[in-house]
């Protein structure tokens, strides 16, 4: 892991907290996630569907949004596509995939970054400075 990266993150969420909403079936990767992302300072919430994020979001915004682009039971573009039919502010979203998948559909809220399962902690720690960093 690359500490001083973290040490970066966490400095910066210490000042500004922020929150992060972790959408996955897989409960494996899941747990990881949760555990990274709340190491480094996020509030975070973990969703086991599309549709139970949905239903959050629509009350409560998060600053980052960490979802399996093909899930069992939800369609990651689908979810994008609800967050698009809100109004701003928008969330820093990461895409994450089981396989060598493409998108295959054209959004106007372009993720920051992609990830492949299994996924590297400094991949993330990478994004998310790019969304936070100063």
């Amino acid at each position: 892991m690359n500490f001083e990266l973290a040490a970066k993150i966490k400095n910066r969420l210490g000042r500004f907290p922020m929150s992060c909403a972790i959408i996955d079936g897989d409960k494996v990767f899941s747990e990881i996630l949760v555990e990274l992302m709340s190491g480094l300072g996020f509030v975070v919430s973990e969703f086991d569907s599309g549709s139970e994020f949905s239903e959050v979001y629509e009350n409560f915004r998060f600053d980052v949004v960490m979802i399996t682009w093909n899930a069992d039971g939800f369609s990651g573009a689908e979810v994008v596509a609800h967050i698009e039919s809100l109004p701003e502010p928008y969330p820093s979203i990461i895409v994450m995939f089981e396989d060598n998948a493409s998108i295959s559909v054209q959004l106007s809220l372009a993720p920051i970054g992609f990830l492949f399962k299994p996924f590297d902690s400094n991949r993330v720690m990478t994004l998310i400075w790019g969304a936070i960093g100063e």
